[in-house]
């Protein structure tokens, strides 16, 4: 049974929930990364800022922001450790394993170049299926292929983008270990401050001097960006619990970064102003915009499916313009995307309240242990 306190919070949570933009940020974030990817997968060049960033990297670096800000929030309104990674686990997985079962089994027997059965006999098909759903470390482990999938396009990787979520749950580990040990809610606010200067400082002149590894310091490069995002964004969870985001920031923070773009110090402004423009707008009530999530949340659905439906694309139509091909991809994307939300993401979300089962059944064991 759910306390009055549980209650009173997870209605003030809806409410607030209808109140924002974060499903259109959301949406917005997965939007920017299909547009992106459309060009390697193409065989083009990628736009880029400067050759330090790229459409599709800053929506990762929205997503990550969003849950810095809504994954302490849930931390803050639950502080268990086996509801916090119950309902995480509810969110990501679902909806991973449903993709990697549409990628391997509907699509890869679709457009694979070998006969089906030599396909299904081969062991890379069920480890790929394997480490999609569960260990996607495609950036440590290069096994994102599926044998005679999408080998004569432009890239054959089956599902690239999964390699963040393994960032994603390091970041969930952390927050959890900073909640268990107590700094996430008195002390985070001066240590992210602190770790955030001394990060950044040392970020060209010394971390990457340690290692004399290029992949550890491609690792470095690309965790520290997402680890400042994310806790920044944690940080100012607390800062703002009971005050409201301030417009005369938000205008700051765009000024400063504008300013930035002409300096070499583009991606230091770029990091630690985004997650404030981002959350302003995200908190910053638009008529019509907060209503988007009526529709449900296909931001997930958008971000996992693309990739192997734009490769489908490549393999039936190679010389497709590039307009044209980012405008399929959504056409393609969208609808698969929106049945894994209402069957499937939003169906295992319904069981977010079965953790307290899942600790009474703790309880009872222990208890049997016990007697026995």
């Amino acid at each position: 049974m759910l306390t009055n306190t549980s209650k009173y919070t997870e209605i003030m949570t809806d409410l607030i929930h209808e109140q924002n933009n974060f499903d259109f940020l959301r949406v917005l974030a997965a939007s920017l990364v299909i547009i992106s990817h459309s060009f390697p997968l193409s065989g083009l060049i990628e736009p880029n800022y400067s050759n330090l960033i790229t459409l599709g990297s800053i929506g990762v670096y929205i997503f990550f922001i969003i849950s810095g800000f809504l994954i302490t929030q849930s931390w803050d309104n639950t502080n268990n450790t086996v509801a916090f990674l119950w309902k995480r686990g509810l969110r990501i997985f679902p909806g991973l394993i449903f993709a990697s079962i549409i990628a391997t089994f509907i699509i890869g027997i679709s457009v694979t170049s070998l006969p089906i059965l030599d396909y299904l006999k081969d062991i890379q098909t069920y480890r790929y299926f394997f480490l999609a759903m569960f260990f996607p470390f495609w950036n440590f482990i290069p096994l994102d292929y599926l044998p005679g999938v999408f080998e004569n396009n432009p890239m054959t990787f089956v599902n690239g983008p999964l390699w963040t979520l393994v960032y994603e749950w390091g970041m969930y580990l952390l927050l959890l270990g900073l909640g268990l040990l107590g700094i996430i809610k008195k002390r985070l606010p001066s240590l992210l401050i602190i770790s955030t200067i001394f990060i950044i400082y040392f970020y060209e002149m010394y971390i990457l001097q340690l290692f004399n590894n290029q992949f550890l310091n491609s690792q470095v490069k690309i965790f520290l960006p997402l680890f400042l995002l994310f806790f920044i964004s944690s940080g100012l969870y607390y800062f703002t619990r009971t005050k409201k985001f301030s417009t005369t920031v938000f205008i700051l923070s765009l000024i400063f970064l504008v300013l930035a773009s002409f300096t070499n110090y583009f991606l230091i402004f770029f990091i630690v102003t985004l997650p404030y423009i981002v959350l302003y707008i995200a908190h910053y009530p638009i008529p019509k915009l907060n209503k988007l999530s009526r529709f449900g949340d296909i931001s997930y659905g958008l971000y996992i499916f693309a990739w192997p439906m734009q490769q489908t694309i490549l393999v039936f139509f190679k010389d497709i313009q590039i307009g044209v091909y980012i405008l399929c991809s959504f056409l393609l994307t969208i609808p698969i995307a929106y049945l894994s939300w209402n069957f499937v993401e939003s169906k295992a979300l319904s069981h977010k309240k079965d953790v307290h089962d899942i600790r009474s059944l703790k309880e009872k064991l222990r208890q049997l242990v016990k007697i026995i």
